[in-house]
């Protein structure tokens, strides 16, 4: 069975039915633009907030990294202080050996 619908013009009994699908269809058709906007806007919305949202993490990351390279640097720093203890400490054990040796000698010396 087909549906067909007259149109006699604006107002008449057989054109109400048309009037109203068009208005329906209008209707419809704006929400649809409403809806449409709708998403445009919140999609450009939440593209924002991810580009931000990256921003942040590329600075935190790149703060992390100097940080992390000031950090390589101190450890540097006392590596090389520790490593001159290291050597003064040899240093000075060997010239306690050699004075212990020195007073060997004299003591068997003196005898």
């Amino acid at each position: 069975a087909k549906l067909r619908l007259e149109f006699d013009g604006p107002g008449s009994s057989r054109g109400k039915g048309f009037d109203e699908l068009r208005d329906a269809h209008t209707k419809a058709n704006e929400n649809h633009e409403q809806n449409a906007l709708f998403v445009k806007n919140l999609t450009h919305e939440f593209r924002q907030e991810v580009q931000h949202i990256r921003m942040q993490a590329v600075q935190e990351v790149q703060q992390g990294q100097i940080k992390m390279a000031s950090a390589n640097h101190e450890i540097a720093v006392l590596d090389n202080k520790l490593w001159q203890q290291e050597a003064k400490a040899a240093e000075a054990t060997r010239d306690n050996q050699a004075n212990k040796g020195l007073e060997q000698e004299i003591v068997q010396s003196r005898t």
